[in-house]
């Protein structure tokens, strides 16, 4: 079986969208606004999907779990995160409100969902439409 995405780990998943911002800043694009159906960009959404997603990680994927505990795997996840927080109201935040849904859309599979979204080799998985959706905001050449 193909597989579309490389299996990621937990900081590989926040790191990607930490990285495509870091990016985007650094060369001051503008992107466009947001609806109003996207998750929050704050501090208490990004502890939820850090928590839902460290759970999940637990529970599905018990080989990629290095962690001690459900709560060192939240901390890091929130100070991985940390530096998304720092660009909201920035001219990416489209982008980052975009890889927020694809990470509370993936955070909240279950563990036969989660498979599919990583191993797929068509184009019907899961939280499809939100990754259409992040190529789509996240497009800037560079």
């Amino acid at each position: 079986m193909s597989t579309r995405h490389p299996h990621p780990t937990t900081t590989s998943r926040r790191l990607h969208a930490t990285a495509v911002a870091g990016a985007i800043a650094a060369l001051s694009l503008v992107a466009s606004g947001c609806g109003d159906d996207e998750p929050k960009l704050d501090r208490a959404t990004i502890d939820r999907l850090c928590s839902a997603e460290c759970r999940q990680l637990q529970s599905c994927e018990p080989e990629f779990f290095d962690y001690n505990s459900i709560g060192q795997c939240e901390r890091e996840c929130q100070d991985d995160s940390a530096p998304i927080l720092l660009l909201a109201g920035s001219a990416l935040e489209s982008c980052l409100r975009a890889e927020l849904a694809l990470w509370e859309c993936t955070a909240n599979l279950s563990c036969a969902d989660l498979d599919r979204y990583w191993e797929s080799p068509s184009g019907d998985y899961p939280c499809r439409q939100e990754e259409d959706r992040t190529e789509r905001a996240c497009d800037f050449d560079f």
